[in-house]
């Protein structure tokens, strides 16, 4: 073997001098992981949007509201209770409102409170169902007529719910043409609409009491003023919006008949 093939096999120039220094590759960038951060948060605040926009979101059309049912609480609602009342305002009864937080700020049930028409974002499925129902409307050509379904049970003989004393049954108000949030939950309350009296001229309406104390003299057709039963006092022409549980008129005609044998 030549010298110069040895000095090849050596790694030598070709020159025959010195063998050069092999140069070591220069290192890797580091990778900053603080980098990626941005690009993180980015993501999760995109998910999180996302989350609240397509998952929480609840979009109440006009003329609807919105019906919860809490089911995140702790508790159930005693006995056959499926509703839980509206609390008090906290800044005109605080303490009213904190009565009602003890008794009913973590128990399951439906909620008498409704919302109206928009866009609500904090009532998430996991912890509400979520219902969309028509709101409560009278029009102009009826009376609205409100049966509560929640609350104590009437007294035996007792026609009409006292509000006062949180009864279910037919309310004593009546509902004039308009609508009514108050009572559009339909698990909560029941709305019958009926037609509004109308005495014509020539015609005097017989006011019969519904809702009202006995007869002391339940013999008699007439009673007095106040009593269950047919008033002695008519009602002169004209439209009357009432609640039929509480009065009922019956229009009758008072002009002259000609009676032919």
């Amino acid at each position: 073997m030549s010298k110069f093939d040895w000095a090849k096999l050596n790694g030598a120039g070709g020159d025959g001098g010195d063998p050069p220094h092999r140069s070591t590759p220069p290192p890797l960038p580091r990778r900053n992981p603080w980098r990626a951060l941005p690009v993180l948060i980015l993501g999760l605040l995109v998910i999180y949007g996302g989350y609240f926009w397509m998952v929480r979101r609840v979009v109440v059309p006009a003329g609807k509201v919105l019906v919860l049912l809490k089911k995140n609480g702790s508790r159930s609602l005693p006995g056959d209770q499926v509703i839980v009342p509206r609390a008090p305002d906290q800044k005109i009864d605080p303490a009213g409102y904190q009565k009602w937080e003890s008794q009913y700020g973590d128990v399951n049930g439906i909620l008498e409170q409704v919302y109206p028409e928009g866009v609500y974002f904090g009532f998430s499925p996991f912890d509400y169902e979520r219902e969309v129902d028509d709101a409560a409307v009278v029009p102009n050509d009826k009376v609205g007529i409100i049966f509560k379904k929640f609350g104590q049970k009437l007294d035996a003989g007792q026609v009409l719910a006292d509000p006062q004393r949180d009864q279910r049954g037919p309310l004593p108000n009546v509902l004039q043409p308009a609508r009514y949030n108050e009572y559009s939950n339909p698990y909560a309350y029941e709305l019958k609409l009926v037609d509004p009296v109308k005495v014509d001229p020539g015609h005097r309406g017989v006011v019969t009491i519904m809702a009202g104390s006995a007869a002391k003299d339940p013999d008699q057709y007439l009673v007095n003023d106040g009593e269950q039963g047919v008033q002695r006092t008519t009602e002169p022409e004209g439209f009357r919006y009432l609640n039929p549980f509480v009065k009922r008129i019956t229009p009758i005609s008072i002009t002259s008949q000609r009676f032919e044998m």
